[in-house]
Formats: C-alpha cells, structure tokens, sequence
C-alpha cells in the first residue's frame, strides 16, 4: 500500500504522505531514500511513517477498455493503482486497451470511467496485454475475462534467481518479440483459449468432477 500512497501523494499535490505499511521492515530499511519516521506532530507520542511522493514522467497502464480520446475503464482489481499512476504523471499516460469502445459506450458506463482523456497521450489495442496476469471482469461482458498463467509467472520467478537466467528469460520473452503479435505466436492460440476458458465462472464445477474419486 505504501506504493500506492506515494502516488496518491503525487497526485493530491503533496511532498509526503503517512503511512503504517512498511514500519518495521526490511522495506523500510531499504528505502531510507523515500521512508522516513517521525514523531507525531499532534502529541500521541506515537511514530508514524512517512513516504516520498512518487512522481513518473508518464506512466503506461492497461485498461479494459478505452475510447479513442483515451477516457477509460481499469482493469479489476487494480482500479487505484492505475487511475492513481496517470494522475501522478507530469506528462500524462500511455494506455494500453483490452478493447477499443466509442465514446456512446464509455458514457453508458460513465461510473467505470476512472481515467479521463485529457490526462492520456496515446491508446494502444493490445488484447490480453495483462498477461502473465488475469484479467478480471464481472462488469462489462464486451471484454472477455481470462485467468493468471501460473505457469508462466512460476517460470519468470525461477529464472529471477540468477542474472544469467534472467537475461536467457529477457532475450526470448523480450528482445526477440519485439511486436505484440510476436508475443501472440508465442504463447500460441491454445495456451490463450485455455487462460480464456479457466476465467469462466463455472470452471471449478469441472475441476471438482476431476477431483472427485480422489476426496
């Protein structure tokens, strides 16, 4: 949370905000540069925590939809964060987009709309641009759900152990597709009708049958 905080500083015009987060931890160790405790000015006698506002020149977040102008619906549940961040920019957003609306859909649905078009320079088509991650959604059935790759993700987090695996990981999923279609074909159509298929709401009925004799 403390990460979010110091956007929502950035974003409200303010050098700080307080937090109980991080106090205690490595983290707070590790970040003196943007933690820092303090006595309570009001007289409690308690410590509060303090971070840095986190300012970025522009951020690039990916929605679940957005209309040409660039007014836009988050993805689930990461709703906070992402209007936060473009609200924190000094020079606006770049949005990446399950789906590109008109302007009539984004009005229908003004009370998902958490990023207004005057903050955003460009929108970019990029279905399943949240992948490795889900994509969460109960709320607009124009966008098609689909389900973390745990796979994938366990595959990122083993080659983080060493530089030299991780560099390997960065060449072939990175530096060699360098177009979204290029990623495309390598995850292959299966791979992305399954993540599909596991985002359904009824999915745990079929995983339950297989389950069955072994309960």
């Amino acid at each position: 949370y403390s990460h979010l905080q110091r956007l929502m500083a950035a974003a409200l015009g303010l050098e700080f905000l307080p937090t109980r987060s991080i106090i205690g931890s490595s983290m707070a160790e590790e970040n003196k540069e943007s933690f820092k405790l303090l006595e309570d000015p009001f007289g409690s006698g308690k410590r509060l925590g303090i971070v840095k506002a986190l300012m970025p020149d522009v951020s690039i977040v990916h929605v679940l939809a957005a209309d040409r102008y660039g007014n836009a619906i988050p993805v689930p549940p990461y709703i906070a964060e992402t209007a936060w961040g473009v609200k924190a920019s000094r020079y606006g957003a770049i949005l990446t987009t399950e789906k590109l609306v008109s302007t009539d859909f984004i009005r229908k649905h003004s009370l998902l709309v958490k990023i207004p078009g005057y903050m955003v320079n460009a929108v970019v088509i990029t279905p399943f641009g949240a992948h490795p991650g889900g994509l969460i959604n109960r709320c607009l059935p124009e966008v098609e759900p689909y389900a973390d790759d745990d796979h994938f993700i366990s595959e990122y987090r083993k080659a983080t152990e060493a530089p030299h695996t991780l560099d390997k990981w960065l060449k072939e999923w990175v530096l060699d597709c360098p177009a979204h279609d290029d990623y495309f074909t390598k995850l292959g159509h299966q791979r992305l009708m399954l993540l599909k298929g596991k985002a359904q709401e009824d999915v745990w009925q079929y995983g339950l049958n297989l389950l069955a004799k072994d309960i």
